[in-house]
C-alpha cells in the first residue's frame, strides 16, 4: 500500500494508495497517473473533502474508495483490566484512597474512570 501525506505523487505500481492529507482533483489526477490505484483508503475526514466530481470520476474508472476506521485521540495509560479492577472496587465501595494504593495508580486517575464510566 502506498501512501500520500503530501501533494507529491511518485510513480508506482502499487494498486492499494492510503490517502493521509486532504483530498484534491489535482492530488486524484496525480494518483490515478502515477499509480496503477484500484482502491483508494482514506479516513472518513479526508473522504469528506474529496469532491463529488472526482468521486463520480473514480467511480466511472473502477476505482473504489474506501473509508476506514481510525483510532483518534491519545491512547489510554492503563489497559482494560485496570480500569474494570477499578470499576469493581468503586461499586464494592472501596474507597479511592484505598483503590490508589492498592493499584498504585494515582488518585486522580481513580477519580478519572469512575467519572467517565
Amino acid at each position: 500500500m502506498l501512501e500520500i501525506k503530501s501533494r507529491n505523487v511518485q510513480k508506482s505500481n502499487e494498486q492499494t494508495v492510503a490517502i493521509k492529507t486532504k483530498a484534491s482533483i489535482p492530488l486524484i489526477a496525480n494518483i490515478l497517473s502515477n499509480t496503477k490505484a484500484q482502491e483508494i483508503v482514506c479516513s472518513k475526514a479526508i473522504y469528506d473533502t474529496i469532491p463529488a466530481r472526482a468521486l463520480a470520476a473514480l467511480g466511472k474508472m473502477n476505482v473504489k474508495v474506501r473509508i476506514v476506521p481510525l483510532g483518534r485521540g491519545r491512547p489510554n495509560k492503563h489497559d482494560k483490566k485496570t480500569r474494570s479492577l477499578v470499576l469493581k472496587m468503586l461499586k464494592s465501595r472501596v474507597s479511592k484512597k484505598e483503590i490508589s494504593e492498592k493499584l498504585k495508580i494515582p488518585l486522580r486517575t481513580v477519580y478519572w474512570i469512575g467519572k467517565k464510566n
